[in-house]
């Protein structure tokens, strides 16, 4: 699994800013962090699983709703 922080770029479309991954199955409830230096813009979390089941490959991605982040909550938030 591979869950990412995603910033829109204009021109650019969305950029992996920080990642983090895991070999390992998910437990149900587990809580993946994943942080990064804020920016104002458009922010969404994406998450990608991939590997076989039963000898069949799969990969699959899904990305969460945009969050835009105003300049004054960045100023808000310790570095």
């Amino acid at each position: 699994m591979v869950f990412s922080l995603e910033q829109f770029v204009r021109g650019q479309g969305w950029q992996s800013i920080t990642s983090n991954s895991d070999n390992e199955v998910p437990k149900p409830r587990q809580v993946y962090e994943v942080k990064a230096v804020c920016h104002p813009g458009a922010w969404r979390v994406k998450a990608r699983v991939f590997g076989t089941s039963q000898g069949i490959p799969f990969d699959y991605s899904q990305a969460s709703m945009e969050r835009r982040v105003a300049q004054d909550e960045c100023d808000r938030r310790p570095q």
